[in-house]
Order: C-alpha cells, then structure tokens, then sequence
C-alpha cells in the first residue's frame, strides 16, 4: 500500500506568515523609535532599554506598535526610555506607591484597607465593571 502525504494546510500557512510578518513589522517600528531614543534617560545605559510611560495614570495600552502613526507618536509622547532595571526599579516604586495610598480599589483589595474612602473608591470600580459587563452583553 502506497502511503501519502498529508499537504499542510494552507491557511494555517497562511497565518503562521502573516503572524510572523506582522512581529517584524511591530519590531522594526519600535527599533525605529528606540533608535532615536538611544538611552536610558536615568541612567544614560543604551542596554535592553524598554519604553515606559511617565504617569501610568495616562497610560492607554501598552501595544502601541501597530497604531497609526498619528495614534502611536500621540501614546509615544507620554513615554520615556529606561533601562531594564531602571524601569523595574520604578515599576516597584509606584506599585509600593499605590499599595499605600488610601482610596483606591487595590488598596481595599491587596492592602485589605477598609477605610471609607478605599471602600468608596472599590465600590466605584465594580460600579463600573458590571456597567461595562453589562453594556458589553447587550452589544
């Protein structure tokens, strides 16, 4: 009996080529911006530098590499170019930061906070969740 092979399938092909296109694609375009910010702006290290947005508070998303050009320089302005340890040593300060401020949801939550403004501000964030749970339900 002659045995055959099996064609791969070529939409999964397909796919894999264009998830692949679409890495370098991001890739080149942050090496582009990384390029003109060639250090870290704390320390001056121009090692592993990563793009780290100044107020997290401003913070729209995070995969800003496939935006427009227009949307990305607009996310990119609140951004600036740290290190990897520069960025990891103020990611850790402003989570510390914001464990011990009162009224906020993860105070209530992590930092077991029951003050009335923790629990107002809690209060509020579920207010909202289960209003955008519910919005999204009826879309």
């Amino acid at each position: 009996m002659k045995t055959t092979t099996e064609r791969p399938d070529r939409k999964e092909e397909r796919r894999a080529y264009l998830r692949e296109f679409q890495r370098k694609w991001m890739a080149k375009r942050r090496k582009a911006w990384l390029d003109e910010h060639p250090q870290c702006v704390k320390c001056g290290s121009s090692e592993r530098l990563e793009v780290d947005h100044i107020d997290p508070a401003t913070k729209v998303h995070h995969c800003v590499w496939s935006w427009s050009q227009e949307r990305r320089d607009a996310e990119l302005e609140k951004c600036q170019v740290l290190c990897r340890a520069c960025h990891h040593a103020k990611t850790g300060r402003e989570s510390r930061e914001r464990m011990l401020k009162h009224g906020t949801p993860t105070r209530y939550m992590a930092g077991k906070c029951r003050c009335e403004p923790c629990r107002a501000a809690y209060s509020s964030m579920r207010r909202r969740q289960r209003a955008a749970r519910k919005e999204a339900l009826a879309s």
